[in-house]
């Protein structure tokens, strides 16, 4: 601010106000270049784009930080700023009184002239100052389902620094279920959704960047696919700059821990300055199972009630086709209806209900299938096998090891993650020669854990993409013997093209 002139009290007035307009017109041609920029960005990653948007949003927040204290001066002189909403007609500075020593709060003087261009402050709703930097609570915006943001937000979580790998594993399996609905962000107001994409972005790069290199080795492929899920999202809707989308990005609070906190608290102020009820879902499957079949004990169990019970046990890690939660959800198809995020659900319950199971007869025997000159054998008999996911069934494991040639075949659901990490520790240390993974009947986090585990060891392993019959079984090792890294990659263009 520069020394006010001599002169009638007036003039000092005018060329004050002359100040403060030239400063709101810098912030408004800077905030112009600015979303320039994220236009351009939008179409694909440019570090030279990149830098100039960093430059530009510092030069931002120094030019923010001179009109606010140019507006603080005024006002502890007397004068008066009145500010507009956006949506007015009117200028949002519509006129500036002249301080005068003599009323607290002067009368604007018409003799100054007002400025042909008024400052509009409507950008200001873009404007990040620093992470730390929360509005007070408000009530949300209506219009769209403020409950179920709520609840989503709830299964999340606060953000917190995960310390061991059941931790990590954890947050990001929580992180990747909740992103398998980001469709239904598309009706969430713009604030919300900003908060959402910046909260995930954090919350990704801390596992991405602070997590050991182990980790990092088994959910590279996820993290990688759920910030494409993000970009994709940011490029549809424009929600806004979050900081985190872009792997050149830096943590504004210093971590990225610290950042996810910031839009934890800006998506709770979004949503009205919610409490979560435990700061999350339940995280035990069997617990999550156990609340559904005390909504399903009900004479006539709520529909409502229904679909939110099956969301937690999905949320929970338990898998879309597990038999407990199918086999509870008989004959109540309709209540998981209008959720997108219930689709594999539903349709697990729809074949349970036809019987159409996707197994081949029980009258074959394995040598209808798995004929004695079948070269593969040479590289499944002999080995100790490991089967995981799906029901266990006696007589179909015995069918399996016979057939193959396997010395012993151990077959886990899959539903225990400590047990899915003691099998890992197996495989390493030499103990099992062959896994088989029911790619229908366990979570991304299973393979997550044990492919890795395969590779090191150099075990063979092949994931079956439907049903656990002796003839998908077969299917699945012909094509993953041969190419594994092929057969994978291919099944995972699939699994996109699902989502």
């Amino acid at each position: 601010m520069t020394t006010p002139p001599q002169g009638s009290e007036a003039e000092r007035a005018a060329l004050r106000r002359a100040e403060f307009g030239a400063v709101g017109l810098q912030l408004m041609d800077l905030q112009g270049r600015i979303a320039g920029l994220h236009a351009q960005l939008a179409q694909g990653p440019d570090r030279a784009l990149e830098a100039e948007l960093a430059r530009l949003l510092a030069e931002r927040t120094e030019r923010l930080e001179a009109w606010g204290l140019m507006a603080l001066r005024w006002q502890l002189a007397g004068g008066v700023v009145r500010l507009e909403s956006p949506l007015s007609a009117t200028p949002l500075v519509e006129s500036v009184a002249a301080p005068g020593p003599a009323a607290p709060r002067p009368v604007p003087d018409d003799s100054i002239e007002i400025p042909d261009e008024s400052i509009d402050l409507s950008v200001l709703d873009d404007f990040v100052i620093a992470p730390n930097w929360t509005h007070q609570t408000h009530d949300p915006e209506p219009g769209f389902d403020v409950d179920a943001a709520q609840e989503m937000a709830a299964r999340l979580g606060a953000p917190a620094v995960r310390e061991t790998d059941e931790e990590r594993l954890a947050e990001a399996a929580a992180l990747d279920r909740e992103l398998q609905r980001l469709a239904l962000w598309a009706d969430y107001p713009r604030g919300v959704q900003r908060a959402l994409v910046g909260l995930f972005a954090c919350r990704l790069r801390h596992l991405q960047e602070d997590s050991p290199s182990h980790i990092k080795a088994i959910l590279e492929r996820q993290i990688r696919k759920d910030f494409a899920r993000l970009t994709q999202f940011s490029s549809d809707h424009q929600p806004g700059w979050v900081t985190g989308l872009s792997r050149q990005h830096k943590p504004e609070t210093g971590t990225w821990s610290g950042d996810a906190i910031f839009w934890w608290k800006t998506l709770r102020r979004e949503l009205g300055g919610f409490t979560p009820d435990a700061e999350g879902a339940p995280t035990n499957p069997e617990v999550a199972l156990n609340s559904l079949q005390l909504v399903m004990n009900e004479r006539h169990p709520d529909p409502q009630n229904v679909r939110r019970a099956a969301t937690r046990a999905l949320n929970a890690g338990v898998t879309p086709e597990d038999p407990r939660l199918v086999r509870l959800l008989i004959g109540h198809l309709d209540a998981l209806s209008g959720d997108k995020g219930l689709k594999r659900l539903r349709r697990a319950v729809r074949r349970a209900e036809t019987g159409d199971d996707e197994e081949e007869p029980e009258v074959l025997t394995s040598q209808d299938v798995i004929p004695p000159d079948w070269p593969y054998l040479e590289r499944t008999r002999g080995h100790a096998a490991v089967m995981v996911g799906g029901e266990i069934r006696e007589q179909r494991r015995a069918l399996i090891q016979d057939a193959l040639g396997f010395t012993s075949l151990e077959w886990l659901s899959g539903y225990d993650i400590r047990q899915v990490q003691n099998l890992s520790e197996r495989i390493e240390g030499g103990r099992v020669g062959f896994v088989i993974l029911l790619a229908r009947f366990i979570s991304h986090k299973v393979t997550d854990i044990l492919l890795p585990a395969c590779k090191s060891a150099e075990v063979d392993w092949v994931v079956v993409k439907l049903g656990y019959g002796l003839s998908q079984i077969r299917v699945a090792i012909e094509r993953y013997l041969d190419d594994p890294e092929g057969a994978a990659a291919a099944d995972s263009e699939e699994d996109d093209d699902d989502d």
